[in-house]
């Protein structure tokens, strides 16, 4: 799976994308258009240790979106949107609206992992309401684990927990994280 998206760039998204952009051309995707364009003149959203000089310096592999591309090879999607508290639940209509725009684009054997904080059995309940098993995609949840102001660190180092919806979802997605 050589064919990387980022949705979400924000505290996790945009430093996960930044790493990944060492080895391999990323699509960074955010429907903040201002923050896309500031992206593409070089300047970042937020300060984080380190991040500058990775941004700089992994630049060429990184190229900004307002929206999802569908690519004619596999590709994986990794969900780094806002899931914030409301009345002590997480409020999932970031998600919704990623998987919304992800539908219609994703193809056979794509993969989805979801680092958005979400609550046990979302990922299961996304499996079921978007067909994926019909559409033979793999779906995986890998929650971030970073704090702002450390994230590069902590993604660097921390050890991660992949679940995903089946075996072959959950070693899919290990082989990114790796």
């Amino acid at each position: 799976m050589s064919n990387i998206q980022v949705i979400g760039l924000g505290y996790i998204g945009f430093p996960l994308a930044c790493l990944l952009a060492e080895k391999r051309k990323i699509i960074c995707v955010d429907i903040d258009k201002s923050k896309i364009l500031n992206l593409r003149k070089k300047k970042i959203p937020f300060r984080e240790k380190k991040l500058k000089s990775l941004f700089n310096k992994n630049f060429k592999n990184l190229f900004f979106k307002n929206n999802i591309i569908r690519e004619k090879k596999n590709s994986t999607f990794i969900i780094c949107v806002p899931t914030p508290l409301k009345n002590k639940k997480a409020e999932l209509k970031y998600l919704h609206n990623a998987m919304e725009d992800l539908k219609n684009v994703l193809k056979k054997n794509d993969l989805v992992i979801i680092e958005s904080t979400i609550p046990p059995g979302t990922t299961q309940k996304i499996y079921k309401k978007y067909n994926f098993y019909k559409k033979k995609i793999y779906l995986a949840y890998c929650p971030e684990r970073a704090i702002p102001g450390n994230t590069l660190f902590e993604m660097q180092n921390n050890f991660r927990v992949i679940g995903g919806i089946n075996l072959s979802s959950s070693l899919k997605a290990k082989k990114i994280y790796n």
